[in-house]
């Protein structure tokens, strides 16, 4: 219909009349092709009249010439002004990306500055601001700007879309520290700006990499109930509704242009295209320029005023997302439903600058840690006070770092510098609440009645030499002698039987004659890891390794002393004959051969059905992969190494070159080392670690990384991959708050902190990071990207000692609760804390559980925090898809039991007290659910 128009709209000298009329009658065009050809005439009559008007100004369009066509056009009018797009401005802030913090702060001041400029100069002007850390840095740096953004928020000018803190990746930050978003993001806001927290119900992402599939259920349970994203699948409609496993549903709008896109006549189409799809006719259009704050523009407002005068074109609004939401509700019920995840984009954000992502990991489980024994303590009546201020401050600092450019790894080398920067003064808070908290415990457990030895007092012995000896070590020493306590906690809701290391220092007894028992007395198995005295700052140590029992959510006690009633005969030690070294590691449920010459893994044997695990090629091989920097994808070519994975240019098999291997046995512990130099003078060792009564093989990693990306030479990158003896198409992963099964793809695929494979015969490989969160998965195995030196924009993210440390689990007979046992082996990198004690008199026994539970396999706990208001708050959630049940019992009598909203400020329903100490909770399928309990004491 439009070609003529095209040809005389091309032909014609731009001007803002030309453009006006050519947007107009674009608009009308499609109107009509909506409605059968209804005003196609009425179209053909314009296009006349614009050609011999033309004619006659030699190419020009002229005002005369806009207002006969627009006259002529006037039955289209009332029509056109039934569609409207309401226009939300807002300032894309990327906290922290190629730039220092320092000029985050100016970015944000320097943006409001203008905003509150403009929404003086047009009083109709909205915008909305969607990072609580935005309005943490106005309250810190420019409170007069807070001032004035309080007032535009009530006079409705100012629109507040944060329900997070940082508008932050949705992949790699684990259920509970998106939870914390949303609580401490709307519980600081509703304060900070007198608000009610259900105002703030649009999660505003525009940026993000992906999506994954837990957010409505999450979400809602923080009275969000709007989702605005622009990157993720684009087969999926600009409106639909967003739906969980659980049933929980956000109302979402994908953005069809871009969150930045240029304020023009194209704009009006949408309304067209979303009307067509959802018989909605009002669309909503996000303007605001550039990643770099600035915002909408002058030129940008008075453009959306002057459209909204064009006749021939829909109304144009300066608008809320809030209030586009809220009309898009009415045909709610006709939307199409998209279940699942919407993932993702920009592979290479999932191993990019590898520190921060295991500091983001190490925080993360450290806060749990930290947040449950300060819960079980003031629970306990061991400690009154809470951690308040100090524990939100530790999170807002993580929070701050999951930011979508920061944990990605996409910023510059200042984003990195101050990332860690910020990790470093979390870790001192937890760390420091945690052992104050352990200490306060031990300090009122009795140990007055444990036999002391009969020469404590002897000063032959140098007994004061060993009192506050480790210092900075992470075990200090508050014992004396030659008998020594050490109290060991779980923080985990079950029972675990595990090998803890601790340390004595400064013990002049005979190792030889070292012993180590329970609280009852007998006799716990040991292995001493260290056979000569290691000497710290000036004190010396001997490293022991012992087996023991701990219950869930509590402690138990283990002394050390020499066993006198032992008496070993001196012999000379050297060898009597030469026995060739073997690599296999070996325990009572697996057989592990370790390849003598490459340091691969030839066979994994179980022991009870002779299943082998490995299949043709050797496993457990280092690669040194090279990939091309450039890389296209959706048509769009980019050479953004931090962001993206290139294909496989080179890939050099580590294991091939020449190495040292060495081996290191024991009752407890067998390690087998492996030691080669590759590439451009990096040396990587490895550990391969098989402890007792395990069924994964723990392997550390220590890396002296020289390998620096460029554009010529491509992307170094190392991995680490394991094959099976079994088909494998599908793969399950944890994700926040659940888990996945997803094909595989030769891409890194993003999961918290496992991979799984089953042969759906009762056999399986899981492979668990503590550190990473990448992972490949084709072609029959599981890979694990453990460096990848990105190049831009951080030229040297990765240069110098990088550590990390994952397992392979080798699974069996675990069908029936397959996430439950997942999240167990997962487990294996929350240590148990170890604190050292004296002699003294106290309230508690020797070992002791202040919380366990009972049921509901596939219920697992996230949290156990002190609540907002009175009492603990207990975070749970469900993977295996189903309704489950779970008894929790606490070693206080409780006074009360609810569940609570994530913010924690509204019942929404009560718990089933089972006995005055123990409550049932139901968890439907795959659902979150806080609980609120205040014990009888408080």
């Amino acid at each position: 219909m439009l070609e003529k128009m095209d040809r005389i709209y091309h032909s014609c000298t731009t001007s803002y009349y030309a453009d006006r009329l050519y947007d107009e009658l674009t608009f009308a065009s499609r109107l009509s092709q909506l409605d059968g050809g209804k005003y196609d005439q009425l179209l053909w009559s314009a296009e006349q009249l614009i050609g011999s008007s033309v004619q006659e100004t030699g190419g020009i369009i002229t005002p005369s010439i806009m207002l006969q066509t627009e006259e002529l056009l006037s039955p289209i009018s009332s029509e056109a002004k039934g569609y409207t797009i309401r226009c939300a401005g807002h300032a894309h802030i990327d906290m922290n990306w190629l730039w220092g913090f320092s000029e985050t702060v100016g970015v944000v001041t320097d943006t409001v500055t203008t905003i509150l400029t403009l929404m003086k100069q047009f009083p109709d002007f909205r915008f909305s601001q969607s990072q609580a850390s935005v309005y943490r840095i106005l309250e810190q740096y420019r409170p007069d700007l807070l001032e004035q953004v309080k007032k535009r928020i009530h006079a409705g000018q100012w629109e507040v879309t944060a329900p997070t803190w940082v508008e932050h990746d949705k992949n790699m930050p684990n259920g509970e520290s998106q939870a914390r978003h949303l609580l401490y993001a709307k519980r600081y806001l509703a304060e900070l700006l007198d608000l009610c927290p259900d105002d703030i119900c649009v999660n505003f992402e525009p940026d993000t990499f992906g999506h994954n599939a837990m957010e409505p259920e999450l979400l809602t349970q923080a009275g969000v109930r709007y989702y605005y994203h622009c990157r993720g699948n684009e087969e999926i409609p600009q409106l639909y509704r967003w739906r969980s496993a659980s049933g929980a549903e956000l109302l979402v709008n994908r953005e069809k242009d871009f969150y930045f896109a240029k304020v023009d006549g194209k704009m009006a189409l949408q309304a067209l295209e979303i009307s067509s799809a959802s018989g909605l006719k009002t669309s909503l259009r996000v303007y605001g320029v550039g990643d770099h704050g600035g915002g909408p523009t002058v030129k940008d407002i008075e453009r959306i005023a002057d459209m909204d005068k064009w006749p021939v074109f829909p109304r144009f609004l300066f608008s809320s997302y809030r209030e586009f939401f809220e009309e898009a509700e009415t045909v709610r019920e006709t939307l199409p439903i998209h279940t699942g995840e919407i993932n993702f984009i920009f592979d290479g954000c999932y191993s990019s600058q590898s520190r921060i992502k295991a500091a983001n990991k190490e925080l993360e489980k450290s806060l749990y840690v930290s947040e449950t024994w300060d819960s079980l303590a003031r629970m306990a009546g061991v400690k009154k006070h809470q951690a308040g201020r100090m524990i939100k401050d530790a999170w807002e600092k993580v929070l701050f770092n999951q930011f979508h450019d920061i944990i990605t790894g996409s910023g510059v080398r200042e984003t990195r510098e101050y990332a860690m920067g910020l990790y470093q003064e979390a870790r001192a808070i937890v760390q420091s609440r945690e052992k104050k908290t352990l200490q306060d415990i031990a300090m009122a457990i009795a140990t007055d009645n444990i036999l002391k030895d009969k020469d404590a007092d002897d000063e032959k012995f140098y007994l004061a030499t060993s009192y506050g000896a480790g210092v900075g070590s992470g075990q200090v020493e508050r014992g004396q002698g030659f008998t020594r306590i050490y109290h060991v906690f779980n923080a985990l809701p079950y029972e675990r039987t595990e090998n803890i290391e601790f340390r004595l220092w400064e013990w002049a007894g005979d190792t030889e004659r070292l012993a180590v028992f329970d609280d009852n007395g007998r006799r716990l198995e040991h292995q001493i890891l260290d056979t000569g005295r290691n000497i710290y700052w000036g004190h010396s140590y001997v490293r022991v390794l012992a087996r023991v029992r701990v219950p869930s959510c509590g402690y138990t006690t283990i002394i050390a002393r020499e066993d006198r009633k032992e008496i070993r005969g001196t012999f000379h030690k050297e060898k009597r004959q030469q026995i060739p070294e073997r690599f296999v590691l070996e325990n009572e449920l697996i057989h592990i051969v370790i390849d003598s010459r490459k340091g691969g893994i030839s066979s994994v044997v179980d022991k009870e059905t002779g299943f082998e695990y490995i299949g043709g090629d050797e496993g457990g091989v280092f690669k040194l992969i090279t990939e091309a920097s450039r890389k296209s994808i959706s048509g769009w070519t980019s050479e953004m190494s931090a962001w993206l994975q290139g294909r496989y240019k080179q890939i050099e098999i580590l294991n091939n070159l020449p190495a040292e291997m060495w081996s290191y046995s024991g009752s407890l512990r067998q390690s087998v080392f492996w030691k080669a130099s590759f590439g451009n003078g990096s040396i990587i060792t490895a550990e391969f670690v098989l402890e007792k009564g395990a069924r994964s093989l723990r392997v550390n990693v220590n890396c002296d990384w020289n390998e620096r990306g460029s554009h010529e030479k491509g992307v170094p990158v190392l991995s680490w991959t394991m094959p099976f003896a079994w088909m494998c198409n599908h793969y399950l992963q944890d994700i926040p708050f659940g888990t996945i099964v997803r094909e595989g793809r030769d891409a890194d695929l993003p999961a918290l902190s496992y991979t799984m494979c089953r042969d759906g015969h009762g056999h399986g490989v899981q492979l668990i990071s503590r550190d990473t969160y990448g992972w490949r998965c084709n072609d029959n195995s599981i890979g694990l990207t453990i460096l990848r030196a990105s190049h831009e924009p951080d030229p040297v993210p990765e240069k110098g000692i990088c550590q990390s440390e994952f397992a392979i689990a080798f699974l069996c007979g675990m069908e029936d609760d397959i996430t439950s046992q997942s999240r167990m082996e997962a487990d294996c990198f929350t240590k148990s804390g170890v604190i050292s004690n004296g002699f003294h008199q106290g309230s508690l026994p020797l070992t002791s559980a202040f919380m366990s539970k009972e049921g509901g396999a596939g219920i697992h706990i996230s949290a156990l925090k002190e609540a907002e208001e009175a009492g603990i708050v207990l975070r749970l959630y469900e993977t295996e898809g189903k309704d489950e049940e779970t008894a929790i019992s606490f070693s206080s009598c409780i006074r009360s039991a609810s569940y609570v909203d994530i913010l924690e400020t509204k019942d929404t329903g009560e718990v089933k007290l089972v006995s005055d100490n123990t409550v049932r909770v139901v968890m439907p399928a795959n659902s979150i659910r806080t609980l609120r309990v205040i014990f009888t004491e408080n």
